[in-house]
């Protein structure tokens, strides 16, 4: 091996050291902001969480829906027709 190629070899070995250094240090940051953000200390422990939080956001959209047919159902027709969407005008003086 001549000292060229030699060069070229320990420069790849550096840049791949810095690349995977600048990896490692993003990784602290994120796991580190899971922790702050969600308690959670690991990626295991945030797919956890990850799958809790979206049963929970399923559950408040369920309930969400459940609630609208019921109001609508309720009071579908009954409503004030100055405040329909499609028909509402600001109320003048005098």
């Amino acid at each position: 091996m001549d000292l060229g190629r030699y060069r070229q070899l320990k420069e790849k070995v550096e840049k791949a050291q810095r690349e995977s250094d600048r990896a490692e240090g993003a990784l602290a940051q994120l796991t580190k902001q899971l922790g702050n953000e969600f308690g959670c200390g690991t990626t295991k422990e945030a797919r956890k969480k990850l799958k809790s939080l979206s049963s929970e956001l399923a559950d408040a959209e369920e309930e969400f829906n459940e609630s609208v047919l019921a109001f609508e159902g309720e009071w579908g027709d009954k409503g004030d027709a100055r405040f329909a969407p499609s028909k509402f005008t600001w109320p003048t003086k005098g």
